[in-house]
């Protein structure tokens, strides 16, 4: 009996502290350095300023605590220059309200391109910002002001931001800028009446048909990824780096209208095999049935069951 409890404890000091050790968790290593790194030099995480490619971060990785700096954003072509007459001066701007700043991503970006210019004379700076949101966004219309950079925006109006400090010339706002407010022109510019560069006559196009409450609703495309690129701005990523298909001009270019008339002209709607009248909007027609619509000159076609 005595051999037997003998045994009995030598085994239980066995298991208790004879064998190795029980493995110990692996701790999870801390946010990495790289990242915190390229954060403190000013770059944000792409999905938060709306990119997905040029000066931010992004992880195409699993691993969760990596980061790296997107790849360059293709280049678009070059954006002809306007006309003169065709943007507004700051003369003619008048204040009006606005739904918050627009550009405030593009002007960080920007000034990211450019570094550091503190020392510059402020005005100079305001010019080669203006250049550079320009070259980035491919959009028309922006410009140095005495004191501010003056922007077109989507909706039509004139958004102010005073990204330089005149003190001394450097950016303002950590370079985000300091966002005023927008404008108006008092006396704007006659639309354009010529389709220019660059031209989608020749290029693959389709209408993209969809419900839209009890009417359709049409969206034409140009279905070239080149050309898309050329009209594109990281305000719109979705027609910029995702799709293959893109409107002729992007949301409030003062081509957009003339160029959808010379690609489309007057639009034809028929609803089961009759021809029909459009909407007020040319792009919608009501059709509860086969829905089909054409360009004027029938090259683009598109139909549809509801």
């Amino acid at each position: 009996m005595r051999t037997l409890v003998a045994v009995m404890i030598v085994g239980l000091a066995a298991c208790n502290g004879g064998g190795p050790p029980d493995p110990q968790p692996t701790p999870t290593p801390p946010y990495t350095d790289e990242c915190q790194n390229l954060i403190n030099q000013g770059f944000q995480w792409c999905h938060e300023i709306g990119q997905q490619c040029g000066d931010c971060l992004h992880n195409p990785s699993t691993d969760p605590r990596h980061c790296e700096l997107a790849p360059a954003c293709p280049n678009p072509e070059p954006t002809p220059t306007p006309s003169p007459g065709e943007c507004a001066q700051e003369a003619e701007l008048v204040p009006t309200t606005c739904g918050g700043a627009v550009y405030n991503a593009a002007v960080k970006q920007a000034t990211i391109a450019l570094g550091d210019l503190t020392g510059n004379p402020p005005q100079e700076n305001l010019k080669v910002l203006a250049a550079e949101i320009t070259e980035q966004t491919g959009r028309k219309c922006i410009f140095a002001g005495v004191e501010a950079i003056f922007l077109l925006r989507p909706d039509g109006k004139y958004e102010e931001n005073h990204a330089v400090y005149f003190g001394d010339g450097g950016w303002t706002g950590n370079g985000f800028g300091k966002f005023i407010g927008c404008h108006n022109a008092a006396n704007p510019s006659p639309p354009p009446t010529v389709c220019t560069d660059p031209d989608p006559r020749g290029l693959r196009a389709e209408f993209v048909l969809k419900k839209h409450h009890q009417d359709w609703d049409s969206t034409y495309k140009i279905r070239n990824r080149e050309y898309c690129h050329s009209v594109c701005s990281p305000l719109e990523p979705d027609v910029c780096f995702i799709r293959d298909a893109c409107p002729v001009r992007f949301e409030g270019d003062p081509e957009r209208e003339v160029c959808e008339e010379v690609m489309i002209g007057d639009q034809k709607w028929w609803c089961d095999g009759q021809p029909i009248e459009s909407n007020e909007n040319p792009a919608q027609a009501r059709c509860h049935g086969h829905v089909k619509t054409c360009t004027e000159d029938g090259a683009t076609c598109a139909e549809a069951d509801w």
